[in-house]
């Protein structure tokens, strides 16, 4: 259960996460890959409720909605 809650609270590398716990980087992935949906069934539905679908035809969409400007803002010098 620490193995894989950390990940999710730190999020680091799976190189990092593989040498924190000992093993190595595709035993680590492949543990992430077996433990999250435990983590998500161990939560139940209203985890999966806050976490929301990205997809890029729903980014589209907001932003064909909103009026979005962007500014940029820096200085140019000579480097």
């Amino acid at each position: 259960m620490l193995f894989i809650l950390f990940y999710f609270k730190i999020y680091p590398l799976q190189e990092v996460q593989a040498y924190i716990f000992g093993m190595n980087q595709p035993m680590a992935c492949k543990w992430i890959q077996r433990l999250t949906p435990c983590l998500d069934k161990a939560l139940g539905y209203k985890y999966k409720v806050e976490l929301s679908d990205r997809k890029v035809s729903d980014l589209e969409d907001i932003l064909k909605e909103t009026s979005l400007e962007f500014i940029i803002d820096g200085t140019e010098r000579p480097v």
